[in-house]
């Protein structure tokens, strides 16, 4: 409790100590641990999140966040075949779970694993459709399947949805000077360069005129 009252008032250090007491007092308090690796993850202290969310996985079997929440934090820490088993866990408790499918899918394609990736981005595309990350992300999967057209849609509708995103951007003008479409590699590098015009972006500009034989430009 006083662990809780110290969260209220934003005494982080208070409450972490309170909360650490407490479950070196009782190992299966489990709303302590709950708290505490909620403190933790958003400090990005991923290594003690793991252990308090391990330890809640075995405490609350059946509850899809803590499950999500350890997978999270073994991602964080590129522990990419930890973080598959527990998104798993999450997706079977939850197969709805918008977050568990996508970071899933982004955990096998780290592992180059890229038919599972695959999948669960196109599942996590189903129940987001309009999300633009899983479109951008899912363009990335089939860029390293070699499935350049599936690619260039995935980026589009992502730009669809989010015309902003200097990433997908990038990785559209890539996928299309791989695909040699010289003039449309040359009309989304420009919108990338006059977004940002950063020494990777104006390279990329000169590579689509290089390509469509612009030597001047």
């Amino acid at each position: 409790l006083q662990g809780v009252a110290a969260i209220e008032t934003g005494d982080r250090d208070a409450a972490v100590a309170s909360l650490e007491s407490a479950v070196r007092s009782n190992p299966g308090l489990i709303m302590a641990r709950q708290r505490l690796g909620e403190i933790y993850l958003n400090d990005r202290e991923y290594e003690s999140a793991v252990t308090h969310y391990q330890q809640l996985t075995q405490l609350d079997q059946y509850t899809a966040s803590h499950h999500y929440n350890l997978g999270f934090a073994n991602h964080m820490l590129s522990r990419f075949r930890e973080a598959t088993v527990a998104y798993i866990r999450a997706v079977e408790l939850l197969p709805g779970d918008f977050a568990s499918n996508m970071n899933l899918g982004l955990a096998y394609y780290s592992l180059r694993e890229l038919d599972a990736a695959e999948f669960y981005l196109e599942r996590a595309s189903r129940i987001e459709p309009d999300n633009p990350r899983v479109w951008s992300n899912l363009g990335v999967v089939h860029d390293a399947r070699g499935n350049a057209i599936l690619a260039e849609a995935s980026y589009r509708r992502s730009l669809e949805l989010d015309g902003e995103n200097l990433a997908t951007l990038t990785n559209l003008t890539d996928n299309l000077i791989a695909q040699r479409r010289a003039s449309d590699a040359v009309g989304v590098a420009t919108t990338l360069t006059q977004r940002d015009a950063d020494a990777e972006h104006l390279r990329r500009l000169g590579d689509a005129l290089t390509l469509q034989r612009s030597w001047d430009e």
